[in-house]
């Protein structure tokens, strides 16, 4: 967990420093290192970041969620207390954030929301078909006042999809998300 420049960038990241698996990361140029003024390593899942701006200042938050090794409907009290476990330290970030602040979370949130319109939270622009984790994600979204960006604008399909199994299935499980007072600043993703 730290900071560290390479070349013209200081890459923030939080995780494990030797293994090199698992982690998330923060990369910023040298214009934007200049506007840190904050930076809240959580673990191998979740960090924050925050830059002075104007007319006001921003909070990223980059998130890693667990993964399940079963199929959602046999899910076991291990798997679902580890997912249980990160919503709640994200809920904790959020909750730390400055009320002002424009908030970002983004990140490998390992849910389908799919391509249904979810009142306002969701647009019709995602990727595949919904299943349970991106249930519970539009629910912590609409509970945080977020708004999920990346399904809001028409891309080509080749753009939404994020993740390919090995064997061969796409789905995009990678969210920007933007508290709704600011949404409408963002023009695509």
């Amino acid at each position: 967990m730290g900071h560290f420049q390479s070349d013209e960038y200081t890459i923030y990241y939080s995780g494990h420093e030797r293994l090199q698996l698992q982690g998330v990361a923060v990369i910023c140029d040298r214009k934007m290192s200049k506007t840190v003024i904050g930076y809240h390593p959580v673990n191998e899942r979740l960090m924050s970041i925050r830059l002075s701006g104007n007319p006001t200042n921003t909070t990223i938050i980059q998130a890693y969620a667990p993964t399940s090794t079963a199929e959602e409907a046999t899910i076991d009290t291990a798997e679902e207390a580890t997912i249980d476990e990160f919503y709640g330290k994200l809920q904790e970030l959020i909750d730390g954030v400055p009320r002002g602040d424009v908030l970002v979370v983004m990140g490998d949130f390992i849910s389908k929301v799919g391509q249904e319109e979810s009142a306002g939270i969701a647009g019709k622009h995602g990727f595949g078909t919904r299943n349970e984790a991106g249930e519970r994600m539009l629910e912590f979204c609409e509970a945080n006042q977020l708004v999920i960006k990346n399904t809001w604008f028409k891309q080509p399909k080749c753009r939404l999809y994020t993740w390919t199994s090995p064997k061969g299935y796409r789905n995009q499980i990678d969210y920007i998300l933007v508290n709704k007072r600011w949404h409408s600043s963002i023009q695509s993703t």
